[in-house]
Formats: C-alpha cells, structure tokens, sequence
C-alpha cells in the first residue's frame, strides 16, 4: 500500500488532469451532451483527508509543492 504522501502525489495529479478537462461537450449522432471526467468534489475531500493524515504522521504542518 503507498503511503500518505504517495497517495497524495497521485491524487493531486489526478486533479490536476481533471481541473483541465472537467467538462467536454460531447457530439453522438447529432446530440450534443456534456461529459463530466471526474467529481472533483470527492477528490478534493480525500486531498484534506490525506493532508491532516499526514500532518498527524509529521506532528505539524506540511509544505505543498509542484514537483518537478
């Protein structure tokens, strides 16, 4: 199992490639519908689930950064 730090890595990854195709517009024979990619909502939560875990784990607080 990855830790806390590893899941948030993949989790804010994920949003991030979210955040940039939240919603597309869809075209099926002639009909025009919107496509949603992810519930952000829910990721969201997890990411604030997963920063006090590991702010816990640290005893304090934690610096967020982009990795490189």
């Amino acid at each position: 199992m990855k830790t806390y730090r590893e899941q948030l890595g993949s989790l804010q990854e994920a949003i991030a490639k979210a955040e940039q195709a939240s919603e597309q517009d869809l075209e099926v024979n002639g009909n025009r519908r919107r496509k949603k990619s992810a519930n952000l909502d829910s990721l969201y939560r997890r990411e604030a689930f997963l920063i006090r875990m590991i702010e816990r784990e640290d005893g304090g607080s934690i610096v967020l950064g982009v990795p490189k």
